[in-house]
């Protein structure tokens, strides 16, 4: 369909709307206000765009968009303006003093009048999410990178009751155990006669940010394509409160049809756009995951810990013990650490990030013999 009739269409609709709703169309920033010190507000946090007001929308529908917690208030605005012009911004933040001004991930120059607790800043062109804590970790030993997601209580939003302390560290040490396999496997560099794209590690989010409810907790071991969509295989690996998987939700994005469930012993297969596997899981009865390149190839298995996946995952390649994998995170302070033993030696990954951006501040790995 041609650029001018989509535009056209999309008028008509606006003039029939009586209320326009936020729609994705819109570029959103973040704004997060960190607190020197845990405490609330005396007053609830507000928040005006000083230039141009009219051409922002403050997207105050939930706690998903808008809110305050011990240590961050948060608040994510919206323009249409494909260009936008960065306004100057204004919260009032009474009874707490600011630490740190975030946009997106970016940390800006602000102004704090503490007679009346207002902050003034200029807004920078940074449209990442502002609740979502996520570390790009790159594998110091030449693996698959894993997007790390830290999921503090304090930030929870949603149907996050009771707290899934155990599934969050059970999913971490999943993804660095399927980073394992898959290293093995040599599918963390795919070259194009095996299958065109990538493999992708990826945790969950308990923060609920931009109504995005990532619920129940999971992993994603997904298959990206060219393009990402149409076409790229999102597998949603979900853990129960025992910390094994029992379920998974698959997708073709932008293929309408290509939803359904699997079960244990069910082969999910994940192929290009040209139908070449990149990836087959299937969850085992023990409430863990079989990895393999394809039908007859070798298989490798994430077996959970006999008392829970919380406690480390092991990596075998059919019967034969390769490793076990178990890791820590703390958001509070930004502190990671993975560990991962074979027969022959240790390595310790220790990730140190900014609790609240994610981004990486040091990572370092040490190497036991």
């Amino acid at each position: 369909m041609k650029i001018h009739l989509l535009f056209s269409l999309c008028c008509i609709l606006v003039i029939l709307c009586a209320k326009v709703s936020f729609t994705e169309s819109r570029i959103i920033y973040s704004i997060k206000i960190v607190k020197s010190k845990p405490q609330m507000t005396t007053n609830p946090p507000s928040i005006r765009v000083l230039n141009d007001p009219d051409a922002w929308e403050i997207i105050d529908e939930n706690a998903q968009w808008q809110g305050e917690n011990q240590w961050e208030i948060y608040f994510n605005i919206a323009t249409k303006q494909e260009e936008p012009i960065m306004p100057r911004i204004e919260i009032s933040v009474q009874g707490v003093f600011p630490s740190r001004v975030i946009v997106g991930n970016t940390d800006v120059v602000y102004e704090y009048r503490e007679r009346d607790g207002i902050i003034r800043f200029q807004l920078v062109d940074d449209r990442s999410v502002g609740q979502l804590i996520e570390t790009y970790w790159k594998d110091p030993r030449g693996g698959l990178p894993i997007y790390l997601r830290h999921n503090w209580e304090i930030r929870k939003v949603g149907p996050w009751e009771p707290w899934p302390k155990n599934a969050i560290r059970a999913v971490n040490n999943f993804l660095f155990a399927a980073r394992e396999a898959l290293r093995l496997m040599e599918r963390h560099n795919p070259s194009q006669e095996r299958f065109e794209g990538r493999i992708v590690l990826m945790g969950f989010e308990t923060s609920s940010s931009r109504g995005h409810v990532d619920h129940p907790p999971h992993l994603h071991i997904m298959l990206y394509v060219p393009g990402y969509t149409p076409g790229s295989c999102v597998p949603h690996l979900y853990v129960n409160d025992e910390s094994r998987v029992y379920s998974n939700s698959y997708v073709k994005l932008g293929v309408p049809g290509s939803g359904r469930k699997f079960g244990p012993g069910e082969i999910c297969s994940m192929e290009d756009l040209d139908g070449r596997i990149g990836l087959e899981i299937m969850i085992t009865k023990e409430g863990g995951l079989m990895l393999r390149a394809g039908p007859g190839e070798k298989p490798y298995y994430l077996r959970p810990h006999e008392k829970g996946g919380h406690f480390g995952v092991s990596v075998f390649q059919g019967d034969e013990h390769v490793c076990d994998v178990s890791t820590s995170d703390a958001p509070s302070s930004g502190e990671m650490k993975a560990t991962i033993k074979y027969a022959d030696k240790t390595y310790i990954e220790e990730i140190h990030y900014d609790p609240f951006t994610g981004r990486l501040l040091t990572g370092r790995l040490l190497v036991q013999e």
